[in-house]
């Protein structure tokens, strides 16, 4: 690998980590929250994937830089959405 994309993966993962650290701060003793998330202006989307994972559903992927990234980690359970429990 270049050296210019060597850096560049360290510098993404050095972010990542960052962000990674200050989303666990802010769940930190947290079992249950409400996230109110909006949809990104630019993508019209709200920037998040949502998988099943035994048998609860689940934030699978967040995209970098949308306001979800913000509230949500990947392995958050979701209970509900706009009011809506989620069941099985």
């Amino acid at each position: 690998m270049a050296r210019e994309a060597q850096l560049e993966v360290a510098q993404a993962f050095a972010a990542f980590c960052r962000a990674k650290e200050a989303h666990a701060a802010l769940h930190q003793g947290v079992q249950r929250f409400t996230a109110n998330i909006t949809r990104d202006e630019a993508s019209g989307t709200l920037g998040v994937d949502i998988d099943v994972w035994h048998g609860k559903v689940t934030v699978a992927v967040i995209e970098p830089g949308v306001p979800a990234a913000e509230q949500l980690l990947v392995g958050d359970a979701i209970e509900g959405v706009g009011g809506v429990h989620c069941d099985d």
